[in-house]
């Protein structure tokens, strides 16, 4: 495969699992605490701004979520997979990468989860050149029906829409952007 050019273009590769904390000493990640995972090296070259990545937890001891983020950054307000006790729930994230080449996921639960980790991807760094490039920001929430951000508060009607405004919030240009990364999330559901 030929390998990507200009900032903010994409590069494919074969799935590599790049962590599993069932192998090794077999140690869940404790409740509320991070883990970290080396990103850049084989297979991903330097000068990338963020991956692409299934990340599964399993074997939860309780109900949480999980948070990517960029690793030696704040732990975002932001889930990237939400699961009860006992579920095995794998997710498609797209994680900025750290200055140390790394990215951490953060188990917002209250009890032990063990992660699953495989990389797909990878997006060059600097800001996008040409058309469909991406460029990658730090997760923020820009929809919480629950607080009324982004859209009048309350739960979303059965058969209803919720109209979300992203260019010129969180990063996101006001103009020259054709489409954004979400991770959406459905709450509280009565049916």
């Amino acid at each position: 495969a030929n390998a990507p050019s200009g900032q903010g273009a994409f590069g494919a590769l074969s799935p590599v699992r790049l962590l599993d904390t069932r192998l090794g000493t077999g140690a869940p990640v404790a409740a509320r605490t991070s883990v970290a995972v080396t990103v850049i090296g084989t297979p991903v070259p330097p000068g990338v701004s963020a991956v692409v990545l299934n990340v599964t937890v399993t074997e939860a001891t309780s109900p949480g979520y999980i948070t990517a983020y960029p690793d030696g950054g704040p732990i975002l307000a932001a889930s990237n997979l939400n699961f009860l006790g006992s579920q095995t729930v794998p997710n498609l994230v797209v994680v900025p990468v750290g200055g140390d080449g790394k990215i951490s996921l953060f188990n917002g639960s209250m009890g032990s989860v063990h992660l699953l980790a495989d990389i797909s991807g990878y997006f060059l760094a600097g800001d996008p050149v040409n058309a469909g490039a991406l460029g990658a920001l730090s997760p923020v929430r820009l929809l919480d029906t629950r607080t009324g951000v982004g859209a009048p508060q309350g739960a979303v009607a059965a058969g209803g829409t919720v109209s979300l405004q992203v260019t010129g919030r969180g990063g996101v240009p006001a103009s020259g952007v054709s489409a954004v990364v979400l991770n959406v999330t459905a709450t509280e559901p009565t049916g």
